[in-house]
């Protein structure tokens, strides 16, 4: 019962084994990569949050150092913006939330994700907006990008002054469409 012919590397299988390996590890353990790339690039970085941006990216990433590439905006403010989104999701309604978001955590010295999400919604119940219409713009102004780990997680990682620095400058930078 021994096939004959030779055996085929499954690649896909193998980077799958390895995003179950780190699933399964700590983010104190998975920190002990990330700072090591961290320290490579020359990036300054906060040592008791490593555990927590490792444990946010953790479902996210294949290898090690996975955790800067899909996380750096952990470290760097974005320097660009992802067009297509900001034309599509950028509009005067979520510039308008974002100020009042980012003045109401100016009065916060840390925050975690409940609270982040709790000030962001009396701030739309007030208004009245939609979430759906606010959210792509918060995470724009955070990562530059459509995608990441959850918001309220990278905003209670961030904190209150780096996240309200962000906003500013987002719309700062940023052209708001008009309503329609």
């Amino acid at each position: 019962r021994v096939g004959k012919s030779g055996t085929k590397f499954d690649i896909e299988k193998a980077k799958w084994f390895n995003q179950q390996y780190i699933k399964v590890k700590s983010g104190e353990t998975l920190a002990q990569y990330l700072k090591k790339d961290l320290e490579a690039a020359g990036i300054r970085y906060e040592e008791a949050k490593l555990p927590l941006i490792c444990n946010s990216l953790k479902e996210r990433v294949t290898y090690p150092t996975d955790f800067l590439s899909d996380g750096r905006f952990f470290f760097e403010a974005p320097a660009s913006y992802d067009e297509k989104l900001v034309r599509k999701k950028w509009s005067e309604d979520a510039v308008m939330i974002l100020k009042y978001y980012a003045e109401a955590l100016k009065n916060e010295r840390s925050i975690t994700p409940e609270a982040a999400k709790e000030l962001l919604s009396n701030i739309l119940d007030e208004k009245g907006v939609k979430i759906g219409r606010v959210m792509p713009a918060v995470r724009i102004a955070m990562t530059g990008s459509g995608s990441g780990p959850d918001l309220m997680e990278i905003i209670a990682i961030l904190g209150p002054e780096e996240v309200a620095k962000r906003i500013s400058t987002a719309i700062k930078t940023l052209p708001a469409k008009q309503e329609q």
